[in-house]
């Protein structure tokens, strides 16, 4: 629970608390031509390629797609014509030299256009117009820290909701993790949106 708190600020944040790299104004968005309005128009090789000529070449060391797995079993279908060959690599997929990861440690489960891939369960699913929905860069750039760790506290002499845990026998338990998140260079990171129409 606690990580998917941390994935939920840190990818779709919308400022309360934290604004995450989907919502965030210095992240670059990268809007295809007309006729790219659904995921399954717009989850193309050639818009992702467009999407990775958005990030800097200094920033593109440790990079990395964050999608969906909906988003990724589109992606998966995409073939270089009828019979071809399909698009993506999802054998044995090889990390950039620096090991770029998910925060989690997540493996990668596959590449496009050379830079591993990685799901997330937080980013959208549902298609739709004018839908910002895969992230691309390195995500060292996002900053996630520590704020006062994680706290464990035990009760017995308490009400939880309307009940009283001394008459009941029980005990609860609360779990704190205080963190901060921010987008640290913008510039490192482009997110792909589909078309308004």
């Amino acid at each position: 629970a606690i990580a998917g708190a941390e994935d939920t600020q840190g990818f779709v944040g919308t400022g309360s608390p934290f604004t995450g790299i989907l919502n965030d104004a210095g992240v670059t968005v990268f809007t295809p031509a007309t006729g790219n309005s659904t995921f399954t128009l717009c989850t193309s090789p050639d818009n992702l390629r467009d999407l990775i000529s958005q990030v800097k070449p200094y920033a593109l060391n440790g990079a990395a797609f964050y999608m969906h797995r909906s988003v990724w079993g589109i992606l998966q279908q995409k073939k270089a014509s009828t019979g071809g060959d399909y698009f993506v690599s999802t054998s044995s997929p090889v990390l950039n030299a620096n090991g770029a990861g998910n925060p989690m440690g997540q493996k990668a489960v596959g590449t496009v256009w050379g830079y591993p891939v990685f799901l997330t369960d937080v980013l959208p699913t549902t298609t739709g117009v004018s839908t910002k929905y895969i992230i691309f860069g390195n995500i060292k750039h996002a900053l996630l820290g520590d704020r006062a760790g994680i706290t464990v506290d035990v009760t017995r002499e308490a009400t939880v909701g309307s009940a009283n845990l001394f008459e009941r026998n029980m005990s609860a338990v609360r779990v704190t993790r205080r963190f901060a998140f921010v987008v640290g260079l913008g510039s490192a990171l482009a997110v792909l949106r589909t078309s308004a129409s």
